[in-house]
């Protein structure tokens, strides 16, 4: 027994002996535990609907919302303005379709109104000269004119001797007037009141008289077109200008004046005078 314990005791000293003296160790600060705080889940509970019971089981009917009526806005209306009144001389087309034209005043220059008359028919302007030398006008007096281009068309029904015209400018000193006959002849003529008034004869040939092919004789219908423009005269006969020596009248006499048209009978006239004027038209270049 004790011999067991001197052998323990020895082999503990040999021990200590081999291993020798030991480092002191500095004390370690036992580490710290890194709590984590756990966020606690905000838990939404959805509301539970709590059973009615009696009365209020009974069902509420919400009524709708009517959506906001939109108001109208007045429109401001402008106030309504007149219509400006046509400055100058306006266009003109005179059909003839009633008995009594208003703006129309006839007269005669030779002759007298005994035994012929001026009157519509059919929608023309009728000139029936049942006496011999005889010059009756028919003008419009509503508007005057300075630079004008008037047109017709006219037709015989009575004696080939005759005169039809159409004339530009007309005032209390004269006119300027294209007439032509169903015999083919052509004149271009300005009228001189003061000629008349001095018992003289008061038609001045521009130009020379002329037979013309352009003229549809007998009992046809022609276009006669007078221009008066500045100081130019220009004449056409069924849409083709009459040119005299390569070039227009000019003629510086009257500056303004009233539309028309007339007729003639002649001391050859045997058989009466009549002719029609349809749709007389006038404008302004």
């Amino acid at each position: 027994m004790v011999r067991k314990l001197y052998a323990l005791i020895i082999l503990a000293l040999l021990l200590s002996a081999c291993t020798g003296p030991k480092a002191a160790v500095e004390p370690t600060q036992p580490p710290s535990l890194a709590v984590a705080t756990a966020t606690q889940a905000q838990v939404v509970i959805p509301p539970t609907s709590v059973p009615m019971t009696g009365a209020e089981a009974t069902s509420t009917t919400i009524p709708p919302t009517e959506a906001p009526t939109a108001v109208p806005t007045e429109v401001p209306t402008e106030a309504p303005t007149d219509t400006p009144e046509p400055v100058g001389p306006q266009p003109l087309e005179e059909d003839f379709d009633t008995d009594t034209p208003e703006g129309w005043k006839y007269v005669y220059i030779a002759g007298t109104e005994r035994g012929n008359r001026v009157f519509t028919e059919d929608s023309k302007l009728m000139f029936e000269m049942n006496t011999k030398e005889t010059y009756a006008y028919a003008y419009y007096e509503n508007q005057e004119y300075e630079d004008v281009i008037v047109s017709t068309n006219v037709e015989n029904f009575g004696d080939n001797s005759n005169g039809m015209a159409i004339a530009c400018r007309m005032n209390d000193k004269g006119w300027y007037e294209l007439r032509i006959g169903s015999d083919a002849k052509m004149n271009v003529y300005r009228y001189d009141q003061l000629k008349k008034d001095k018992r003289q004869n008061p038609y001045v040939q521009l130009i020379p008289q002329f037979i013309l092919r352009e003229i549809n004789p007998g009992f046809k219908v022609n276009n006669i077109t007078l221009a008066c423009v500045g100081d130019e005269i220009r004449v056409y006969i069924n849409e083709v200008e009459m040119v005299y020596d390569n070039k227009p009248i000019v003629d510086s006499t009257y500056r303004s004046g009233y539309v028309g048209v007339g007729a003639m009978s002649y001391t050859t006239s045997n058989y009466g005078v009549r002719v029609g004027f349809d749709a007389i038209v006038a404008d302004v270049p």
